[in-house]
């Protein structure tokens, strides 16, 4: 007599459990890489507010390079408008920019993204190609991705 309640609960923890929501993980890789392209191409164009969407906006967030890391959205933010200023940085000409070779891995909201990326630009009258490693974490904000912190390894 006591097995019946049993059943019902481990019937019951399995139904609930099978009720959880699937993640489409192919979609999910599919929007980070959309939103990864989004910044490229914001960066290559010089877009501030290309750039600005595609950023959490927090102070917790870091882009690395090889001054220092600038720290929160504030500075980033900030870094971003004083280098898309053509008169700060008339010497550097983006071309292209462009990544491959992804490996993404995907914990919740949270994601963290290798890739291989290309650059190509112009500074000082000199064509420069720039290959290098990339590691990007995104977090998952009102249902978007939104990058957190930017490692390019050379």
């Amino acid at each position: 007599m006591r097995t019946i309640p049993i059943y019902v609960i481990l019937y019951v923890i399995i139904c609930l459990s099978s009720c959880e929501q699937k993640v489409d993980i192919a979609a999910e890789e599919a929007s980070i890489i959309a939103v990864n392209e989004k910044q490229m191409a914001a960066f290559v164009a010089r877009d501030y507010a290309g750039e600005a969407e595609v950023w959490v906006q927090e102070p917790y967030i870091v882009h690395y390079h090889a001054a220092a890391p600038d720290i929160g959205w504030q500075t980033i933010g900030s870094n971003y408008q004083t280098s898309f200023d053509p008169e700060a940085d008339p010497g550097r000409v983006y071309h292209a920019m462009t990544a491959s070779n992804f490996d993404i891995r995907l914990n919740g909201n949270i994601a963290f993204v290798f890739y291989d990326q290309h650059e190509e630009f112009t500074e000082e009258g000199e064509r420069i190609t720039y290959d290098h490693r990339e590691l990007k974490y995104f977090e998952k904000k009102d249902g978007q991705w939104k990058i957190i912190v930017v490692i390019p390894f050379n």
